[in-house]
């Protein structure tokens, strides 16, 4: 019976093993994503973070907090943990630098000394690194004061690899730079990015980071007729400041014509497409405080192209479009150029059907 049960527990313990990661899966690992509060996120820029596996099995983010990296390490179970470390800072105002312990977020109102030996914990899972509450403590050269934490709320962090493709156009003001006269609005170039959003599901939700040139996010509602709707509540980005205040804005949505330099957001939720089981589209908003001010550029169009499939199957988009009738088909090239038949190179195909509704999808043409 003794043997039985050793058996048993040594076959458990072999189901809950975790595949340790590659190299190749670790260095992929290029894009943070901050959650504060749930919905509230901030996504960092993946020019910076570069991920690198070690002989020991642990993991170093290069520049997870400005310059500073952070070791993490993975247990056969998939659990992660990170020992408290040092990083550093810069204040915006004075240019001196500022020391900062990382610590789990239950370990922020110790000493940085108490708090060295706690460890900050995650899970490692499906190729994402997921770590707990944390925060830093602000600190002196010599490590012995708590002058407050780095962030005004606790931040849960995931590190992935993108997994999305997106193409998008953004609306362009023009000026007479010599008089600064504001000469209107166009809409610019289909541009394509390689592979530096990240899309996740959760039933009839999907949530899609970093899709445009300010690292924001969207969680979009799919319904019936392949509708998306963008929830207008959850918070796309979350400044931040060395000082700690912050900023948050929401997608909304504006007009599809633009015709006055300062764009005033519609008080509607933003729309889009589900496209395929591969693709989504929407287009004309940006991301505005509540001041009413924009983060970055606007958008008047975006297709994401996701690495993995929809599961379509959560409202039954899956029905609907073999109903409809085509009204007609335009090929937009990556200047923004539209044609009837396609262009050599990648195009943007805009179906249009008789019910009013249209799709878009990326075709690549030999």
């Amino acid at each position: 019976m003794k043997k039985f049960l050793l058996s048993l527990a040594t076959l458990m313990v072999a189901v809950a093993a975790v595949a340790a990661p590659t190299a190749d899966e670790v260095s992929a690992l290029s894009l943070r994503i901050d959650k504060v509060d749930g919905a509230t996120v901030r996504v960092k820029n993946t020019d910076g973070l570069n991920a690198v596996l070690y002989e020991d099995g642990s993991i170093i983010l290069y520049n997870f907090e400005g310059n500073s990296p952070l070791r993490v390490y993975i247990n056969e179970d998939g659990t992660v943990y990170a020992p408290a470390q040092a990083i550093m800072g810069y204040d915006e105002d004075t240019y001196e630098t500022i020391y900062y312990l990382t610590v789990p977020a239950a370990s922020k109102d110790k000493t940085p000394m108490e708090a060295y030996n706690d460890r900050i914990t995650g899970t490692y899972e499906n190729g994402k690194i997921t770590l707990d509450a944390w925060n830093a403590i602000k600190t002196n050269s010599s490590f012995s004061e708590n002058q407050g934490t780095l962030y005004n709320n606790d931040v849960t962090t995931m590190v992935v690899a993108p997994n999305a493709t997106v193409t998008a156009s953004y609306w362009v003001d023009d000026y007479d730079w010599d008089t600064w006269d504001f000469l209107g609005w166009t809409k610019g170039e289909m541009t394509t990015s390689d592979k530096n959003a990240y899309a996740e599901q959760d039933g009839k939700y999907i949530t899609v980071y970093n899709y445009d040139d300010v690292n924001g996010a969207v969680k979009f509602e799919m319904g019936r007729g392949n509708s998306l709707t963008a929830d207008p509540d959850f918070i796309t980005f979350k400044r931040i400041s060395s000082s700690g205040n912050q900023t948050d804005y929401t997608l909304k949505a504006i007009p599809a014509e633009l015709t006055e330099e300062e764009v005033t957001p519609l008080d509607e939720p933003v729309g889009g497409e589900v496209v395929d089981e591969y693709h989504i589209s929407f287009g004309n908003c940006g991301q505005f405080s509540e001041s009413g001010s924009y983060n970055g550029s606007l958008l008047s169009f975006i297709t994401i192209t996701l690495d993995k499939a929809l599961d379509l199957s959560v409202t039954g988009i899956n029905s609907v479009e073999s109903d409809k009738q085509v009204a007609g088909v335009k090929y937009v090239n990556l200047m923004g150029v539209e044609s009837a038949t396609p262009f050599q190179g990648v195009n943007i195909v805009v179906t249009t059907f008789t019910d009013g509704t249209s799709k878009a999808v990326k075709q690549l043409v030999k």
